[in-house]
């Protein structure tokens, strides 16, 4: 701040002149304009959310300061077209013409008619008048009336068709610019799959996995292909390293609550890049499983009645064990809680007879904010991108292969109203409150009926 102060500190001095001159005096006039030095850039007033920041940088025409924003958040978000959008056009704009813009470009054009303009310009810098010529027309008749007014375009193509290049030294070509010279490599022989060894908590744990409405594992042991195996495992791997992730990034999010300011400024990256990686962990982890149920359901397919009968009858004596165990636990419990209640007398009670009611599974109240069979459009990726700093967004696909997003796991529904209205007024004005048990939605009702 010190340097910045006395490299303008001559400047300062003879505006305060120019200012006492005209109406202040020397000593008030070199005072209000250290003041005005030293304030915040107006630009960026009231601007916390890094995209908001760069967005504003971009319109103020500071393109230079805004690339490495809009960088960092489509490396986040690479399949966000505003994004790319923006990434291009301050590219474009700092007259950097390569095959990372062109990416960006290409991306952005399906929803931004505007990207066209800068696809021309990558065109234009080649002196590859057709295409140049074709992206600056499409730019025309799709974007918006006042965009097009507001540019050069119709010089750009005059230029065009007089095969002049106004760009000079542009910087026009990286080793992966889709532009050049296709190089001609040898096709790598892929490597064998590294063989995964099953961890020791997994060999004794209980499962669940449903290959088909016939069959059901409940042991590690049970597949019968290794390569299924082999995916299961990793799957298991990657949702126990996401399960820790998913508790870091729960900590980040009740600190970012706690701070203010610059030091909460400074936890929002983070927090983004976080729910990115658990986002890629949970497609991993979804893709691993569903390669080991391709594989075993291919099995069993080919199996006999009769394998598939004995299979049966081993799965129904691991669940009867389950089972035994479970009322002998809850015997067990009620028999503790009878001896510190009850009187002596009643401890002479037939304990065989103590079967217990049946516990049913729990219910769960979660807030839906969207359900999309392919990946959710820009907008509402950018309402998730702002809601995921504050909430966990979970993500799980029905039986009808939609991915569904939800927030939160409330077990009374009077709480699920009251998240459903946060949620709301926090940008997702479709929040709808549901019900599941064992992850399978069900009617409201029937959960209101239970709960309540």
């Amino acid at each position: 701040m010190l340097s910045t102060i006395f490299c303008n500190f001559i400047p300062l001095i003879k505006l305060g002149k120019m200012l006492h001159k005209v109406k202040y005096g020397s000593r008030t006039g070199f005072l209000l304009l250290l003041f005005l030095f030293l304030m915040p850039d107006p630009v960026l007033w009231g601007q916390t959310d890094p995209e908001a920041r760069a967005k504003a940088l971009f319109e103020a025409r500071r393109y230079e300061e805004a690339l490495p924003a809009f960088r960092d958040l489509v490396r986040l978000y690479p399949n966000d077209k505003q994004l790319n959008y923006y990434l291009g056009a301050c590219l474009s704009e700092t007259n950097q013409f390569d095959g990372e813009t062109k990416r960006a470009l290409d991306i952005a054009k399906k929803e931004i008619p505007e990207s066209y303009f800068y696809l021309g310009k990558y065109f234009h810098v080649r002196s590859d008048w057709k295409d140049a010529i074709q992206n600056y027309e499409q730019f025309k008749s799709k974007a918006r009336k006042k965009s097009v007014k507001d540019s050069s375009v119709h010089e750009l193509i005059a230029l065009c068709r007089a095969m002049k290049n106004p760009f000079g030294a542009a910087k026009v070509q990286t080793e992966d610019d889709p532009g050049a010279p296709e190089k001609k490599t040898e096709t790598p022989v892929p490597d064998e799959p590294a063989f995964i060894a099953i961890p020791e908590e997994l060999k004794d744990s209980l499962i669940h996995f449903q290959v088909n409405a016939m069959v059901s594992y409940n042991k590690i042991d049970q597949f019968k292909q290794e390569a299924s195996k082999q995916a299961f495992v990793k799957g298991w791997l990657i949702g126990r390293d996401l399960q820790v992730k998913l508790d870091k990034l729960s900590d980040l999010r009740k600190q970012y609550g706690n701070l203010i300011g610059p030091e909460q400024d400074s936890l929002v990256n983070r927090i983004l890049k976080l729910e990115q990686e658990t986002y890629r962990m949970n497609q991993q982890a979804r893709e691993a499983y569903q390669e080991a149920h391709v594989g075993e359901a291919a099995y069993w397919d080919k199996a006999g009645a009769l394998e598939i009968q004995e299979f049966r009858a081993e799965i129904n004596r691991i669940q009867d064990r389950i089972r035994n165990v479970a009322e002998e636990r809850e015997i067990r419990l009620e028999t503790e809680k009878m001896l510190i209640i009850l009187p002596d007398t009643a401890v002479a009670t037939d304990t065989a007879t103590m079967t217990g009611p049946a516990v049913p599974s729990p219910i769960v109240y979660k807030i839906q904010i969207g359900a999309y069979r392919k990946s959710p459009p820009a907008w509402v990726q950018g309402q998730f991108k702002k809601l995921a700093v504050i909430r966990r967004i979970d993500q799980h696909v029905d039986e009808k292969g939609v991915t569904v997003y939800t927030v939160g796991e409330l077990k009374s529904y009077n709480d699920a109203v009251q998240m459903q209205k946060q949620i709301r007024m926090e940008g997702i004005k479709n929040a709808v409150v549901a019900a599941f048990r064992n992850n399978e939605r069900i009617s409201l009702e029937e959960a209101k009926r239970e709960t309540e």
